[in-house]
This record gives C-alpha cells, structure tokens and sequence, in this order.
C-alpha cells in the first residue's frame, strides 16, 4: 500500500532503461575515461618516481605548491596508493559535475523537450523521473567506483584502501545528482537549475581549495 501523499514511482525502472539506452554511448565514455584515470595516473607516478625516495622528493615538492593543493586536494604520504589518488583528485569533481548535469538533463530538460508529458500519458507515477535521474546517475558513480577499485587493486595496492577510493568516488557521483534533482525541483526551468547546479558545484570546489589550503598553511592563504 503507497503511503497517502507520497508521489508514486511507477515506471521509474523502465523510464531508467529507457535513459540509459539513449545516452549509452556518452555514459560508457566518461565511465572508461573517469573509471580508468586513476589507475592510469597510478601507473605514470610509478614509472616516472620508481623508488620511495624519489616519490618522497616529489611529494615534499607537491606539498609546497598551494596550486596543487587546490587541484587535487592535500597529499598525506608519498607511497604508491596515497600519490596516486592524490593526483587523481579532479576526478571525483568531475564525476559530481556530470552526475548533475545529467541529473538536469533527466528531469528539466526532458521536461522542457515536453518527452516528460507524452510519458506522463502513459501509467507513470509523478516521483519517475526523478527515481530515473537518481537511479541512473547511482549505476554511472557505481560502475566508475568500480573501475577505480579495479585499478588500484591492478597495481598491487592494498585492498581496504582501494575499496575505500572507489567507494568514495561512487558516493560522490551519487551525491552530485542528489543535489541537482533537489535545486531542479527549487528552480523552474532548464536553463536556471543548469546555471545553478554549475554555480554550487564551482563555489563547492574553490571553497575546497581555499579550506585546504588554508589548512596546510596554518590559516595564511597567499604571501
């Protein structure tokens, strides 16, 4: 029994096909191109600084430059695995940033494109396309977790730590989209939930990159 006022979802799950047999192609792009980076920034860190000491010359080296910090996030160690996800911190940002965007393009944009009325002539439940967008930004963040997961464990990295990496790309993927359907239901209209859900997700970024930065350098931020 649906609980009283709560929009139903019915055919969220064939509307969630239906999405993902549309973008197929753009989706297992960015899946291979974000899942596999890491792995392959990984394996270019271990060719490049092939003993501790040189991964530790450069990690010392990295850690001086506030620019670096900004892009990537704080390094905490020079091993392999902490160097490797280090330098792959953009990812994660970009996986949000497309998760949301697609999560717009799931709910306003179709609506906007009218396909959300034809299907709300159909046995479609009002809470559908957004189960859809969540649903099919959730598979997308998986699937990249999970080649980041497979990636790391490829160069012998311990497998708590790559677990813990993939997992949490995954997550943030997931939480990308979660808040973009949230502002799509705020804002009316294609273009203003585009621009804002853009908007939060760069102030999300560069306050990121102030905090950390402020953080390695003991609150001063610049000269």
């Amino acid at each position: 029994m649906r609980t009283p006022g709560w929009p139903s979802a019915a055919g969220g799950w064939a509307l969630l096909r239906l999405n993902l047999r549309r973008d197929w192609i753009m989706l297992v792009a960015f899946a291979l191109f974000l899942g596999l980076m890491p792995g392959a920034l990984t394996q270019a860190i271990d060719a490049a600084y092939p003993t501790a000491a040189g991964r530790a010359e450069y990690a010392r080296l990295s850690q001086a430059n506030p620019a670096f910090t900004v892009v990537y996030g704080p390094l905490f160690g020079s091993d392999l695995g902490s160097m490797g996800v280090w330098r792959s911190g953009f990812v994660p940002f970009v996986l949000l940033l497309l998760t949301s965007l697609l999560a717009v393009r799931w709910t306003r944009s179709d609506e906007a494109a009218g396909r959300t009325e034809v299907l709300r002539a159909l046995p479609v439940g009002p809470a559908a396309p957004v189960a859809a967008a969540l649903g099919g930004a959730a598979v997308l963040s998986l699937v990249v977790g999970g080649l980041v997961t497979t990636g790391f464990l490829a160069h012998q990295l311990p497998a708590a730590g790559s677990l813990a990496a993939g997992l949490g790309y995954a997550l943030t993927g997931i939480v990308g989209a979660s808040v973009a359907v949230l502002v799509s239901e705020l804002f009316a209209g294609r273009g203003t939930s585009l621009g804002m859900v853009v908007a939060l997700t760069l102030a999300g970024y560069a306050l990121r990159g102030v905090g950390e930065v402020s953080a390695t350098t003991g609150g001063k931020i610049g000269r």
